[in-house]
């Protein structure tokens, strides 16, 4: 008897009619392979010594089984069975796998007869013409465009001359100094918000004298944040606390003040940055209300401009304020990071820094760090 196996699969089946008793062998041929297996009646078969020769002489008095039916694959396997007397089982001869027949290498490749490839007349050589050389016109300046103009910057070199002023509530000393400004012959206002006064030294630092004290009365003042100087000499101070404008003559006299708490013409929240063109207009950064507020020199009111908010001609805390010999006014607009430039009219004219279109203004509390930051500096 046989059966047959893949070759991945070494397990043997015996056929029922495969004996049980005693001992016997079994002898797997598969494609040129032979393995010998030894089993008892226990029907456990272990792999013997291989042995190399692919075909078996029968024993005598050998009876033949049964055998399947071939199967059509090159993983037959033929099985031969040896009953304990010494009886053997031939197998059916083992279908051969044919072995296809090798493909004859050509000794020599054949050789193709070249194309002879036909000679054409010569070629006369090219006549070179020579064309007349072109006429070389002188490149023309450019004319230079509004936004290609550079405007020359001279170096600045900043030189320490002086410096004056120490902590403290003595004539002389300075007590958190806001505001600043100068007088036509070149004398230094200084108001310092702490102490609540108004100082003036020489441009060397020299002390000429100092008003004011804490209060609300006239010549009092409640953390006045700025100072500004006229072309007569009259003086203007921010009284912040007190939300209102006082103005002093050149010898320090009280001459009036003007403004109250609130949101109408004529009144501030929290008034910050204040200064006086060459014509003795008065402007003022009514910064809680977030608008620039322009006045006569006497105090009556000619117009406002700007509101809260980032977008242009709006506020954000504004602080400083500052005008230019043709009476442009420029403010510092703190919490947009930027500068706005306007007409003594009012009229936008331009603005610089802030934020970029991909950079969100810091929250609230960064600008409060920012401030108290700015402030213990």
């Amino acid at each position: 008897w046989y059966t047959t196996q893949e070759r991945r699969d070494p397990r043997l089946i015996l056929p029922p009619s495969c004996p049980t008793d005693g001992v016997h062998f079994i002898v797997s041929v598969a494609i040129g392979a032979l393995s010998l297996f030894g089993g008892g009646p226990s029907g456990a078969h272990s792999p013997l010594t291989p042995t190399p020769a692919p075909t078996f002489a029968a024993l005598p008095n050998a009876t033949s089984m049964p055998s399947a039916t071939p199967f059509p694959s090159s993983t037959e396997i033929a099985i031969i069975a040896v009953s304990p007397t010494g009886t053997s089982v031939p197998t059916e001869t083992p279908v051969p796998i044919p072995t296809p027949a090798p493909t004859p290498i050509p000794t020599s490749m054949p050789t193709s007869t070249p194309t002879p490839v036909p000679t054409s007349a010569a070629i006369p050589p090219r006549t070179l013409t020579q064309t007349p050389s072109a006429t070389v016109v002188p490149s023309q300046p450019l004319a230079p465009t509004p936004t290609s103009t550079l405007i020359p910057v001279p170096s600045l070199r900043l030189e320490l001359l002086n410096k004056w002023g120490l902590f403290g509530n003595e004539p002389g000393d300075m007590n958190r100094p806001d505001g600043i400004a100068l007088t036509v012959g070149g004398a230094v206002y200084i108001v310092n918000s702490r102490s609540n006064e108004v100082q003036l030294f020489t441009s060397d630092g020299g002390l000429i004298g100092e008003f004011g004290s804490r209060g609300d009365g006239p010549g009092q003042f409640k953390s006045p944040l700025d100072i500004a100087v006229d072309s007569v000499g009259n003086v203007y101070v921010s009284d912040t606390g007190n939300n209102r404008v006082q103005k002093f003559n050149e010898e320090w006299r009280f001459m009036l003040a003007w403004g109250s708490e609130g949101g109408d013409v004529g009144q501030f929240r929290t008034p910050k940055g204040i200064t006086a063109d060459s014509d003795g207009f008065v402007y003022v950064v009514d910064s809680g209300n977030g608008r620039i507020q322009k006045f006569t020199g006497n105090g009556q009111f000619v117009l406002t401009w700007g509101t809260k908010g980032d977008a242009l001609e709006q506020f954000r805390s504004p602080r400083g304020i500052a005008t230019d010999l043709a009476g442009n006014v420029y403010v510092a607009d703190t919490f947009n990071y930027r500068v706005q430039k306007f007409s003594s009219e009012g009229d936008f004219i331009a603005s610089w820094g802030g934020a970029s279109e991909d950079e969100e203004l810091p929250s609230l509390p960064t600008r409060l760090q920012s401030m108290a930051k700015a402030i213990s500096m």
